[in-house]
């Protein structure tokens, strides 16, 4: 897995975190909080594609070769 962004989201709304699966075997992604943030999955011109959850540990299933955009508030 590589970070390929970690920046500020374009509307000044928090942040934009990218990850690319550059091995080609697919992972589960883990981030965890000191304390609980908002996170959600956004495309790739960073819009929502879920509402945004309040948690302290996030998990998602990042498959081959893909692409994961999240906007951590």
């Amino acid at each position: 897995m590589v970070v390929t962004a970690w920046k500020s989201a374009e509307d000044g709304n928090g942040w934009i975190l990218r990850l690319q699966d550059a091995g080609g075997t697919g992972t589960r992604v883990t981030l965890e909080f000191e304390s609980p943030r908002f996170v959600c999955r956004n495309d790739l011109l960073e819009r929502a594609l879920e509402p945004c959850q309040s948690t302290q540990r996030f998990q998602a299933d990042l498959h081959k070769h893909g692409i994961l955009t999240l906007r951590i508030r």
